[in-house]
């Protein structure tokens, strides 16, 4: 337990994290044998443990996870699973410097609610677990909807499937004020509700995209968007339309000054109605910009803008 004393539990209290005094290249918590549950936990809703080193957390035997069930505060993380999974129930920030800047987690992750993982100056990579294989990023399906923003001053890169399971309400990659540079999705991405990504370089999807319950997948500021395998599908809302009527899609906004589909018929479709379709660079370029677009089906309207 780090953050409050736990009997019958190795436990870091708050007053022994603050002996723990800056300057270790690396502070590992737990071993790579071990199936531990490494929980981070002041007990206090709202509660956040700082510890200004570079953090492992360490539990890649068999059933070993990780539970921040508090807000986490470190020089950078490293987290070493064993696909058991990372719950997510509260926000982890990275504010170190150079190679010591970086979010990264070899495990499945499941976000609980409302959560946000920052790289205040490097890259946020979610991996798999190096001795099981099994990675992912999934919201945890109970009745809370789970929400994931990720930001970081450099990349973002999703090794595995986003949504394999129980996919996520909302994920949002960057913001407005705060842009990514590239972001990779190796495979396939599912999420019920809305996909915004903020980002000044490139962004790749190498398997399908599927956005569910009327959700919208929106892209900004992007130097080049590739759609490299599989599918792109807007479904409309099922169950529970609130926001717009059921049987509606979302929208398909790409602000970018390159764009590719893969080769494939109808790889680009939202199966339901009112779904609207643009693309624009996000700076003053040639207004031709729809010169090669692949038309959606279903989609309403297709609309090319420039800047």
């Amino acid at each position: 337990m780090i953050g409050q004393e736990t009997a019958g539990a190795l436990s870091l209290s708050p007053t022994e994290l603050g002996n723990l005094q800056e300057g270790f290249g690396t502070i590992v918590f737990g071993s790579a044998e071990g199936s531990h549950e490494i929980k981070i936990d002041t007990g206090t809703p709202g509660g956040t443990v700082t510890i200004n080193d570079p953090v492992v957390f360490q539990t890649q035997g068999n059933g070993g996870e990780v539970r921040i069930n508090s807000n986490l505060q470190v020089e950078s993380l490293l987290v070493l699973g064993s696909g058991h999974t990372t719950m997510l129930n509260s926000d982890v920030t990275a504010t170190g410097t150079g190679s010591l800047a970086d979010v990264k987690f070899f495990d499945a992750v499941v976000v609980q609610g409302t959560r946000q993982v920052k790289s205040t100056n490097g890259s946020v990579l979610f991996s798999q677990s190096m001795t099981t294989g099994a990675g992912g990023v999934n919201g945890d399906a109970d009745t809370t909807a789970d929400h994931l923003t990720v930001l970081a001053a450099q990349s973002v890169t999703f090794k595995e499937a986003v949504g394999g399971s129980n996919p996520l309400e909302s994920l949002t990659i960057g913001a407005a004020n705060a842009k990514v540079t590239d972001v990779t999705f190796e495979k396939s991405v599912v999420i019920d509700g809305n996909l915004s990504i903020y980002a000044t370089g490139n962004v790749n999807f190498n398997a399908g995209v599927t956005i569910n319950q009327g959700g919208s997948l929106r892209i900004f500021s992007a130097n080049q968007v590739a759609f490299n395998g599989g599918e792109l599908v807007l479904n409309p809302i099922t169950l529970g339309a609130t926001t717009s009527p059921a049987g509606d899609s979302g929208d398909l906004y790409l602000e970018t000054n390159s764009l590719q589909f893969p080769a494939l018929d109808n790889s680009v479709r939202a199966t339901g109605m009112g779904a609207e379709f643009t693309v624009r660079p996000p700076v003053r370029r040639d207004r031709s910009c729809c010169s090669r677009l692949l038309e959606p089906r279903a989609m309403q309207r297709l609309i090319c803008q420039p800047p």
